[in-house]
């Protein structure tokens, strides 16, 4: 099909649409119609070409039809007089939506019930559109919301705009849902766009970027989930606990998905914990299943990662959360742990009633496929490895069609691995390009490429096996993971051992079964094993014996060892190889013996996911086996302001030391014997050198991206004076205030306490055509009511027992210039009409006084109180508000915009130190946004003080040295 074909197939079909109409992603059909002389251009082939000619056939797009799982459908709301009521919500239906984003779930439940019997039929329909969102939200009861909505989302053109704007959010949250009879991105987008033209409020906007993510990764789509989120950044923030906790755990998904790894899981453990304290369950539940989904693949150990599921299994059991996808994701990670564990007959168990719940949810399991291969591999079942792809393509439903192309791929690669050796690295290969193209499972795509190389490498096809190791090392270096690079160096120690690098192929598996250990995956270790057995077979040693006690091992786990592991093969692998005559070996000298093991050593310790505690913990295992004396004397030790802290010790006291930091403050040392040779002294300081560099990358790494800048010092915007503005909404109320400079309207500034109300008061002072004259602060909260009267307005000698001398008052005080009343809602109600005289008429009449004086003053005010309020409960007069109240500015809390903390506290660390001050590292940048801040700018400034109070001060200023 020519492109132009293809565009007049789409017709007005959006992209999204359109490819998940036919099955690819939205680049692939943007190839498509691109022009055939592109270097992009791409022509649809074979199974895809015969699919877009039936589409051409049929010149019909899918409809949404109601699941048929679903019983029954309310019945439409009865219009009355033909009509619904246009306006705004009702008091009820408005209680409705804030008791759910409060997330007071049995309360909402409550209110909800009252506007089903509302005789009001936009209540009634509220009410039914409230019930779909708190069914979203806290149940995950998709198919129950779908019922909810599919009568009134036709009838949306009929609401008043607070209600169909609400609608069209709800309807964007369920069709992002992942569930196979509902799941639509072309709907997601259709209904944001629609709900972006009646939603003002930050939190509902929030919740449409929510829908858009979620739907971006479910669409299997990792590069448009990262556009979202550059390009909306400055709507991901919120008021509501809920919504903040909403965008926190998709955040940390794209985090994690974008290769900052470390960082992810920080973001996600954040989540779990604020979601388990403010009963958000199916947050709680959901975000564990990811985190654990990314943990298992990091440097997590087995156990913890179990004990954090079973947490959420129980969760969700207690509140009775809908079987779906977050279930599915729950019991894959729940398998993937019983098969590290080596519990194979219980995992293929959990397995198949896990294939039960996709099943059930028409979602294609494609989290299951690989842990499913691997166990069938591992134990031996080549028929149930070869029937896998009947039972998940049943369950495929059409939805994310590559990611499923890509695992079944992977399991096909398996068998041939099993079988047919010279087909499985292709397939491996094509496995992890199927994956490429969404990005969505990047643990998978390093793993199949790490098993082309290999079977390359046992292939002996030196060219595809360079290539295919050249893309694992990318994409973990695009997603560094710590258990994928455990099996990429197992694999390069055979194809070292075939090269006769001796040393290094010792290494390579040392370091594998280190990492295997650490997070208690027995299939692995066992595996590392067998391969340990192989490399010394193929270097000429007579491992026999050791072959069979391995194959008993396995045995007694339950596995059958692969064909590829198995003497016979390994036997032919040898004779082909020719580079030792049967009966000779290769040894390697105890003496550390050159660059070639050393560049394993310096591999080992610079892996990208390490914190710094892995880190040393791989300096020590490092050095103990570059010493290769058992129980030689070796330490790790930090070195504290308040003594020497051991890390890791083994053997007798040391006598000699390499100190080294983390170039960040931070200082340890290595522990040694005096006596080890001059060259392994060389080396060690050259590995503790890379251990430092490896410790400082690993707390400097940005969330975003390691090239990015540890410090905000090359994007603190102070736009006016005193007055730093990063985030959109802070920018916008600096264009307000630039835009008051040439008026002397009274202002009234709202906002909570500690936002910064009186630096935004001097702001527009300092903007204004009166900056070079008085601005005199006073506030009404701080004088005792006896002296407020004379205080404002001034004062006569004798007006008063004690008035010995004359006082202007603050007032005259400001003549010329500005008057900045602070806390203006603690004015005392008697004193409200003097203060409005003297704003509709400029005059003060002081205490002893018989004439009015004449002032040229303008007045701004602040409060952290709703004055509107105090005026219906008239606590405040009407007029008076009116009148200060020309000019409205609101100060959002420091928590709703997130882009100024990190500048903000860079300004305060340069405030306090001004000689040599600290800079704000990423990490600690990071804590702060995801901190609540409750006491605003004053807390920040608060927390800066207090944790530049400790000395020694670092160079860089870290999450670890902040002090909350």
């Amino acid at each position: 099909m020519t492109p132009e074909e293809i565009i007049e197939l789409r017709g007005e079909l959006s992209r999204e649409e359109f490819a998940e109409l036919v099955g690819v992603t939205p680049l692939t059909v943007y190839r498509w119609e691109l022009d055939p002389s592109a270097n992009e251009s791409r022509r649809p082939q074979r199974r895809l070409l015969k699919r877009l000619r039936e589409v051409a056939q049929t010149r019909d797009t899918p409809r949404l039809e109601p699941p048929r799982s679903i019983a029954s459908t309310p019945r439409p709301v009865p219009k009355k007089n033909g009509h619904f009521h246009p306006g705004n919500l009702s008091a009820e239906a408005k209680e409705a939506f804030e008791l759910i984003m409060a997330a007071q779930w049995h309360e909402a439940d409550v209110v909800i019930l009252q506007l089903f019997s509302s005789v009001d039929e936009s209540d009634a329909v509220a009410g039914q559109v409230a019930q779909a969102l708190m069914k979203l939200l806290w149940k995950n009861d998709v198919r129950g919301a779908f019922a909810l909505l599919a009568p009134v989302i036709r009838q949306s053109d009929e609401l008043g705009t607070e209600l169909a704007g609400r609608l069209h959010l709800t309807a964007a949250l369920l069709f992002s849902c992942p569930d196979g009879q509902i799941f639509s991105a072309g709907r997601v987008s259709s209904h944001v766009a629609r709900a972006e033209k009646l939603l003002e409020e930050p939190d509902l906007i929030a919740l449409l970027r929510v829908a858009e993510l979620w739907a971006a990764y479910h669409f299997g789509d990792a590069n448009l989930m990262a556009r979202i989120r550059e390009e909306k950044d400055h709507e991901l923030v919120a008021r509501s606990a809920l919504v903040r906790r909403l965008l926190q755990e998709v955040q940390a998904l794209e985090t994690y998905l974008s290769g900052c790894v470390v960082d992810a899981i920080a973001q996600f453990e954040e989540t779990i914990e604020a979601a388990f304290e403010n009963d958000f369950p199916l947050v709680a539940v959901r975000a564990t299943a990811l985190l654990a989904s990314v943990e298992l693949f990091a440097a997590t150990p087995v156990d913890e990662v179990q004990a954090k599921l079973k947490r959420a299994r129980d969760t969700a059991n207690l509140h009775r959360l809908e079987p779906g996808w977050v279930t599915l994701a729950l019991e894959a990670a729940w398998a993937e742990c019983l098969s590290r564990r080596g519990e194979f007959d219980e995992c293929l168990e959990h397995l198949q009633r896990s294939r039960e719940l996709a099943r059930s949810a028409q979602w294609p399991p494609v989290e299951l496929v690989y842990t499913w291969a691997r166990v069938l591999y591992l134990t031996g079942d080549i028929v149930g490895l070869r029937n896998l792809p009947d039972k998940i393509l049943v369950v495929s439903g059409g939805h994310r069609s590559t990611l499923t192309r890509s695992a079944l791929t992977f399991a096909e690669a398996l068998l041939n691995f099993s079988e047919n050796l010279s087909l499985s690295a292709n397939k491996f290969a094509l496995a992890g390009e199927l994956e490429l193209e969404c990005g969505t499972l990047p643990q998978l795509k390093s793993y199949a490429f790490s098993m082309a190389f290999y079977a390359a490498t046992l292939n002996r096809e030196p060219a595809s096996a360079t290539e295919y190791l050249r893309r694992a090392e990318q994409a973990l270096e695009r997603v560094p993971l710590y258990w994928t690079t455990a099996v990429l160096r197992l694999f390069k120690s055979v194809q070292a051992a075939l090269d006769s690098r001796v040393d290094e192929a010792e290494q390579h598996v040392d370091a594998a079964e280190t990492a295997f250990r650490r997070v208690a995956d027995q299939a692995q270790c066992l595996l590392a094993a067998r391969v340990r057995l192989m490399n010394a077979f193929l270097l000429g040693h007579d491992v026999a014996a050791e072959f069979e006690e391995s194959d008993q091992a396995w045995e007694e786990l339950g596995l059958e060892v692969p064909a590829p592991y198995r003497i016979e093969a390994v036997e032919r692998l040898r004779d082909e190889r020719y580079a030792y005559p049967r009966g000779q070996c290769a040894t390697r000298d105890v003496v550390f013996s050159g660059a070639h093991l050393l560049a394993v050593y310096m591999n080992r310790l610079s892996v990208r996911g390490l914190s710094v505690a892995q880190i040393l913990e791989e300096l020590f295992d490092v050095t103990k086996d570059l010493l290769g004396i058992p129980d030689s004397c070796l330490t790790v030790e930090e070195l504290t302001s308040t003594g020497v802290q051991t890390l890791f010790k083994t053997g007798p006291e040391p006598s000699a030391f390499i100190e080294f930091g983390d170039g960040l403050g931070r200082r340890f040392r290595l522990g040694l014997s005096a006596s080890i040779p001059r060259d392994q002294y060389t080396a060690l300081n050259l590995l503790t050198h890379v251990a430092s560099l490896a410790m400082e990358a690993t707390s400097l790494r940005a969330s975003r991206s390691l090239a990015r800048s540890v410090t905000y010092e090359d994007h603190t915007p102070v736009v006016i004076p005193g007055f730093i503005a990063k985030a959109e909404v802070t920018k916008r109320l600096v264009q307000e205030i630039q835009r008051l400079g040439n008026s002397r309207a009274s202002v009234l500034i709202g906002g909570e306490s500690g936002v910064g109300k009186e630096v935004v008061a001097h702001a527009v002072y300092s903007m204004s055509t009166r900056k070079n004259r008085a601005f005199v602060t006073f506030n009404c909260s701080a004088v005792p009511r006896e002296l407020f009267e004379g205080q404002l307005f001034g004062y006569r000698k004798g007006a008063f027992t004690g008035a010995t001398s004359h006082h202007p008052g603050v007032i005259r005080a400001a003549d010329g210039g500005t008057l900045f009343l602070d806390e203006i809602g603690d004015l005392p109600l008697d004193l409200q009409p003097k203060l409005l005289r003297f704003l509709e008429n400029g005059e003060v009449f002081p205490l002893g006084e018989t004439h009015a004086t004449k002032v040229d003053v303008r007045v701004i005010a602040a409060t952290h109180r709703d004055l509107e309020q105090m005026v219906k409960e008239g606590k405040f007069r009407e007029d008076l508000y009116y009148r200060l109240a020309v000019v409205s500015l609101e100060i959002p809390p420091l928590r709703e915009r997130p882009e100024d903390i990190a500048p903000i506290a860079q300004h305060f660390i340069e405030q306090f130190e001004d000689e040599n001050p600290p800079k704000l590292a990423q990490d600690a940048a990071e804590r702060l946004r995801r901190h609540e801040w409750p006491g605003n700018v004053r807390e920040l400034r608060n927390v800066i003080e207090r944790s530049l109070a400790y000395t020694p001060l670092p160079k860089v200023l870290t999450a670890a040295d902040l002090r909350f």
